[in-house]
């Protein structure tokens, strides 16, 4: 799976950079033949927030923490 990791007003660290990975990685545990996800991680006046699409075939799953 290949894994796209974004920043906004935020530097990526390496330790961002695993949990992210690991994180990305457990989800192919519920869906088959995830074929890429991304990361988009940004800050909104003091709010951290992170959204994470996975694009499997036929399917495109989106979540957004805030």
């Amino acid at each position: 799976m290949e894994i796209q990791l974004t920043a906004k007003h935020l530097k990526i660290t390496e330790a961002i950079r695993n949990y992210v990975h690991e994180k990305m990685e457990r989800s192919q545990r519920y869906f088959d033949h995830i074929v890429w996800g991304q990361t988009i991680l940004f800050i909104e006046k003091r709010a951290h927030n992170c959204e994470m699409l996975i694009h499997a075939p036929g399917q495109t799953f989106r979540a957004l923490a805030v």
